[in-house]
């Protein structure tokens, strides 16, 4: 499994969330919903170790996201918020590339592979 969550609580000083079990294969899509202040945000900061966890562990590609530099977490995951601003005149395309990057120094460009992969 690429992402795993194993009896996990999220939140700050009490859970939003939690007894959390679940994991998502590479390629797998899910969509969280929810109203407002139930935990949609605060499951995805703790995915990426933003925030710490109340309990439990969520792994990626088997390895547990508190051993895990926030470089390593971002060359595996990729989150753009709602509200985040995004530059005038860019495609979903050059969104989406933004997260190829990652694996290069800042003057490279794409490779075919990852333009098909985009």
């Amino acid at each position: 499994m690429f992402l795993e969550l194993k009896n996990t609580a999220v939140g700050y000083k009490t859970p939003l969330i939690r007894g959390i079990e679940t994991d998502l294969a590479l390629g797998e899509i899910c969509l969280l919903i929810g109203n407002n202040g139930v935990g949609k945000t605060t499951l995805i900061k703790s995915i990426l170790n933003q925030i710490s966890l109340i309990s439990g562990d969520i792994l990626l590609d088997g390895k547990n996201i508190k051993t895990l530099s926030n470089k390593e977490i971002a060359e595996r995951v990729a989150v753009v918020f709602s509200k985040s601003q995004i530059p005038a005149n860019y495609t979903l395309t050059d969104l989406v590339s933004l997260g190829k990057y990652i694996h290069y120094p800042y003057y490279f460009e794409l490779n075919a592979q990852d333009q098909n992969e985009v």
